[in-house]
């Protein structure tokens, strides 16, 4: 978040001045307005946080990332852009240190690939078999019926290393993206009515000889001209992350995976990025050491009010089978931050183990999706 002295400018204070005109202006219109017409993304976030915010900032952002807010779930505005209430800001002002959002974040000192590693190393030693690189071939299902809550899944075969395995599951926990899970478990024609919408993403990694580049570990850019919605520098989340007296800035992108940025070639991508990013003066052209870009294909689940209406529809068709969990960002429409998401892989893991049925899972799971993300 900005701090005060950086509002020290003329500039800064009319536009701080005009935002918090239109702050007060779209808490008044809330009030008066009927309760019927707030029910869509941008009416939520006007009342929230006025209008001149929204369209200076959280609209253009919007279509950067998730496309055309129109079409957003009015309860994202809630989970994404949460605001205090009045009540919250008193309770701050007083010391209520439970009313504050999370003040300070713990991330792994290599980056979260430690996480996995230090899990995979910890369950191969508890003798468990990981096939990683694997590929789902087919589903077995018992008996599938589903107007029925009894059906099992009975096994499922996997292609590893050019070679078939068959593996017979007490419990199967997927996190497989639901466009590729579902045609294993559903018939063809309920499948095509179940498309969910994601978004690809570009990082484009510059290696900078220089020990801190940006003012602030995220910088957030909602302006149409540049292709990259937030620019991120990794050592501000833990030094380890480039060599003492080096930097590493991350430029993320969304886009449709068929869209004419995503189809260009890698290097005609990484050129254009490192002439956008060189106009915002954070570093300059001979500090850079090295560009890498990485391509995450459906990286972002994009959260649609038809999104959400299929997820609910898709969740009570899979509680049909009694050994079942889909969860995960890309499984079962997950828009969170990582805590939240291992908080969930526990709470399944704990579902498990008390072998309740998946139906309860879903149930808890739904709530679990709409905790308020917090950067």
């Amino acid at each position: 978040p900005p701090k005060v002295r950086e509002f020290l400018n003329w500039q800064s204070l009319s536009l701080t001045a005009g935002v918090l005109g239109s702050f007060v202006a779209g808490k008044v219109g809330g009030v008066l307005r009927p309760k019927r017409c707030s029910d869509t993304f941008e009416n939520r976030i006007t009342h929230s946080f006025g209008s001149r915010l929204y369209k200076d900032v959280i609209e253009p952002l919007c279509n950067k990332v998730w496309g055309d807010p129109a079409e957003l779930d009015p309860d994202f505005a809630r989970m994404r852009f949460s605001v205090p209430t009045f009540v919250q800001w008193g309770k701050r002002w007083l010391g209520d240190k439970k009313a504050s959002h999370d003040k300070v974040f713990y991330y792994p000192r290599h980056g979260f690939q430690e996480l996995w590693d230090r899990l995979a190393d910890f369950l191969t030693k508890q003798g468990v078999t990981l096939w990683c690189g694997a590929e789902v071939e087919t589903i077995s299902i018992v008996s599938p019926d589903l107007e029925s809550d009894r059906n099992r899944i009975n096994s499922v075969e996997i292609k590893y290393r050019e070679t078939l395995h068959r593996i017979y599951t007490q419990w199967l926990v997927s996190t497989i993206p639901t466009d590729r899970f579902l045609p294993l478990v559903l018939a063809q024609d309920s499948c095509a009515e179940m498309a969910l919408p994601t978004r690809g993403m570009l990082l484009v990694v510059f290696v900078l000889r220089r020990k801190r580049s940006l003012p602030a570990r995220v910088v957030i850019l909602p302006e149409k001209k540049y292709h990259f919605n937030r620019l991120s520098e990794l050592n501000q989340f833990s030094e380890l992350m480039a060599p003492p007296g080096w930097s590493v800035v991350q430029a993320d992108i969304l886009t449709e995976m068929d869209s004419q940025l995503w189809c260009r070639s890698d290097s005609d991508i990484t050129e254009e990025i490192r002439a956008q990013i060189l106009t915002l003066g954070f570093f300059q052209c001979d500090e850079i050491d090295l560009v890498h870009l990485c391509r995450v294909p459906a990286a972002y689940p994009v959260p649609t009010k038809k999104r959400e209406k299929t997820q609910k529809r898709l969740n009570k068709m899979l509680s049909c089978f009694e050994n079942l969990i889909c969860t995960g960002r890309l499984a079962s429409s997950d828009y969170n931050n990582s805590h939240s998401a291992l908080n969930k892989g526990l709470a399944a893991a704990k579902s498990i183990v008390e072998n309740r049925h998946p139906r309860d899972w879903y149930a808890m799971a739904e709530k679990l999706r709409h905790i308020p993300i917090r950067d």
